[in-house]
């Protein structure tokens, strides 16, 4: 699945981006 995170650096980004990447999603990170 393809998936963009906007806030990938705070702390639930942190947390959330690693486990998508780990289950095969293919995750566009925007952050300032």
């Amino acid at each position: 699945m393809r998936i963009t995170v906007t806030g990938a650096t705070g702390y639930v980004g942190s947390q959330l981006v690693p486990q998508l990447v780990a289950r095969g999603d293919d995750v566009t990170v925007l952050s300032r």
